[in-house]
């Protein structure tokens, strides 16, 4: 299944910017949405935006959204 991970927007993703943020998506809300797909009980879940997460680091030194891909994707602590 594939999950949101950019924002959807009506004008040109490269003027969403660190300091005119997307109204409808954070990097708070994108660990809500992955926290949801481990719930969710799919097998494997893709998320949809990497690019504009390289985008945000490249032109203006965002690495929030890396960020949340890298605790994503560290391994769950053992009981």
């Amino acid at each position: 299944t594939e999950l949101q991970a950019e924002p959807w927007t009506n004008i040109d993703a490269r003027l969403i910017t660190p300091e005119s943020p997307s109204p409808n998506l954070s990097p708070e809300k994108v660990r809500t949405v992955i926290e949801y797909g481990r719930k969710s009980g799919a097998t494997r879940v893709y998320l949809w935006g990497s690019e504009w997460w390289l985008l945000q680091y490249q032109f203006y030194g965002d690495e929030r959204w890396f960020e949340v891909a890298r605790e994503a994707l560290e391994p769950e602590a053992a009981p």
